[in-house]
């Protein structure tokens, strides 16, 4: 028998969080520039506070990975700023993902669109490496 059947392993090792956006429950969320100033602001500093309170308490139960929105940024930086591996995932259908390379794959044949590569470079050693 193996471990996974043993025990619930996966979902015992998941958990799912939420955080807040910062706006109060009466405030409109239809407002995009203010819910996105405040997205930007209130959400690296609570993610941050979670991980340092998940992980300062005298439980195994640390955070060890994150798993976040690639539109958000900041979910990514957190993690790589307290050393803690993590992965982007796009909450968006694969539909959409796709559709919208095709688009941009257009744009940029028909010269639309200039594509100016930046690699990435991470201060963490990869996993693999």
């Amino acid at each position: 028998m193996n471990i996974l059947e043993e025990k619930n392993y996966v979902l015992d090792q998941i958990h799912l969080v939420s955080i807040p956006d910062g706006l109060e429950t009466w405030e409109d969320r239809s407002e995009l520039g203010k819910l996105t100033e405040s997205l930007m602001r209130v959400i690296p500093r609570k993610r941050e506070e979670l991980i340092k309170d998940s992980n300062g308490r005298e439980t195994h139960e640390n955070i060890t990975y994150v798993i976040a929105d690639g539109n958000i940024e900041q979910g990514i930086k957190v993690a790589e700023k307290l050393n803690i591996q993590s992965a982007a995932f796009w909450p968006a259908a694969a539909a959409v993902l796709a559709l919208n390379c095709i688009q941009c794959t257009r744009l940029i044949d028909d010269e639309s669109i200039i594509v100016m590569v930046i690699p990435y470079t991470s201060s963490r050693t990869s996993p693999a490496g």
